[in-house]
């Protein structure tokens, strides 16, 4: 058997045990959670070189930290083979597999939903193989120099607004936000790929308006954040929903409104999934990672 032959057997092998591993990985953690995931490859002494793969709640285009902010990571159960050749080759060969998952693994529509899929050595850059585009995170909340509570008519207006949009969407499981969040996705989904809306909105401002309200009305029941008002000043305040301790704010009508026009990707489910306990970090005030939702 022919030395090129043998190499194309062997790596192929090897490809395969690498998807069977990240099929592994993803059954066992899920990716509900995640927002960004990144492969780090590794060596020890002995001519073995492992992969090991984290999920992350937070991602930062600038700043490779994010790769700290882990949901989950599999350093107990790397996936590892021998390879003689020297790190530039291996890392090749890894990069090339993670890139064939990305394409053909039962994961990879769900990987390519997330805000990035990274690589990096031990003590080298993150290369960024897939990234979502226009994927952007919350605002700080402190930037703003009008911030006021919701006025009570406004917030019974959201909720009759939230419960016209169960009704006309159809939603189900109207107690679990998450469930409804996943619908809202799907809905938006389907009306980008052409899905008429119902007869009840008169156009897609209608349609932003309800999603939003009741995307927003996902994060107060559930997470606990605040409806409020917020702008450079009372006549220009815009409608968000706000993290607990005020720390970030989203703009739910105006955010709806730009993935139905395809301003942004549609990734509400994204954007739910990472701002779980986002209020366990903070934002520092020269902080330069965030960016408007709008």
């Amino acid at each position: 058997m022919g030395f090129i032959f043998k190499e194309k057997i062997r790596d192929a092998l090897n490809y395969n045990a690498f998807k069977k591993w990240i099929d592994e990985q993803i059954t066992k953690h899920g990716l509900d959670d995640v927002v960004a995931l990144n492969f780090t490859l590794c060596e020890n002494d002995s001519k073995k070189w492992f992969v090991e793969l984290v999920g992350t709640f937070v991602f930062w285009e600038s700043d490779s930290d994010w790769v700290h902010y882990e949901v989950f990571d599999t350093r107990d159960i790397p996936f590892t083979i021998k390879y003689s050749g020297d790190s530039d080759e291996v890392r090749s060969v890894y990069k090339n597999y993670i890139l064939k998952y990305l394409e053909y693994g039962n994961y990879s529509e769900q990987l390519k939903n997330k805000a990035c899929v990274g690589f990096s050595f031990t003590d080298g850059n993150i290369e960024l193989l897939h990234k979502t585009q226009n994927f952007k995170l919350p605002k700080s909340i402190s930037q703003f120099p009008y911030v006021q509570p919701m006025d009570v008519n406004m917030l019974i207006e959201v909720v009759q607004t939230s419960i016209g949009t169960n009704r006309n969407f159809r939603l189900t499981n109207r107690q679990d936000h998450h469930k409804v969040v996943e619908q809202i996705n799907k809905k938006i989904a389907g009306i980008l790929d052409g899905k008429p809306f119902p007869e009840a909105y008169e156009d897609i401002e209608d349609v932003a308006v309800a999603f939003g309200a009741r995307y927003g009305y996902a994060f107060y029941q559930e997470r606990k954040w605040k409806w409020m008002m917020v702008g450079e000043n009372k006549e220009t305040a815009q409608v968000c929903i706000a993290s607990p301790k005020l720390n970030y704010c989203i703009f739910p009508l105006t955010y709806m409104l730009s993935i139905l026009k395809g301003e942004h990707e549609n990734n509400a489910l994204l954007l739910w999934n990472m701002t779980e306990n986002i209020d366990d970090n903070p934002i520092r005030k020269d902080d330069k990672k965030l960016s408007a939702l709008s």
